[in-house]
């Protein structure tokens, strides 16, 4: 992921510097130093601690931006909005909603040609978590949620996928003393304007605990 996306930006950098497009020179360099930051963080050991929900979901965001502005998707979420703390690993928590949102752009992308959302909302609906919700308009799940995070179980085609992001995650999130769950539809109470975006076909939530 981190050699496609420098490889991505720098070819986008080297294509506005030979047309001299300085300002969109500047935006790309800017995206190319904050993806650079934001993985460094996945090479560095972290330990379990009370850490901002929103921070960690603010980095994600960043570092995936041009990822975004490349797919055409629109992404909301209310992390401004809120300030809750749970117990986590930073670098892990970064690497499990990474993936979430791997998931999200991959099948946002390959079902709809416009109008593609995702939306991350982060909530303390789930007593004794805060949760952090991946929601997207994609196709939804193909497969039952309990074999989603089975190892070499994938919904994506042949090929495409080794079916071990959800596992991964799912394992990460045990290790963190949290939970990985994939709602349906109507099992998770969204704000009115997911909803309004159609953002809730697919809605994966990572719930980190707020005591030790």
């Amino acid at each position: 992921v981190v050699v496609h996306e420098i490889d991505k930006q720098v070819s986008a950098l080297q294509g506005f510097a030979e047309r001299g497009m300085l300002e969109d020179v500047q935006k790309i360099a800017g995206r190319l130093e904050k993806t650079i930051g934001g993985y460094t963080v996945l090479l560095s050991n972290s330990t379990i601690r009370e850490t901002s929900v929103s921070q960690i979901v603010s980095s994600v965001l960043e570092t995936n931006q041009f990822r975004f502005l490349d797919h055409q998707i629109k992404v909301y979420s209310n992390r401004k909005k809120v300030d809750y703390t749970a117990y986590l690993s930073k670098a892990e928590a970064i690497a499990a909603l990474t993936n979430l949102i791997d998931n999200s752009i991959y099948w946002v992308s390959k079902s709809r040609t416009e109008g593609r959302i995702i939306y991350i909302y982060i909530t303390d609906q789930i007593p004794g978590y805060i949760t952090v919700a991946v929601c997207d308009n994609g196709s939804g799940f193909k497969i039952p949620p309990e074999m989603a995070i089975q190892p070499f179980v994938t919904g994506k085609p042949l090929g495409t996928g080794m079916g071990l992001g959800l596992h991964i995650t799912h394992e990460v999130m045990t290790a963190m003393k949290g939970q990985l769950v994939i709602f349906g539809k109507n099992e998770f109470d969204l704000p009115d304007k997911a909803k309004d975006l159609g953002a809730d076909w697919a809605i994966v939530a990572l719930c980190f605990p707020i005591s030790k």
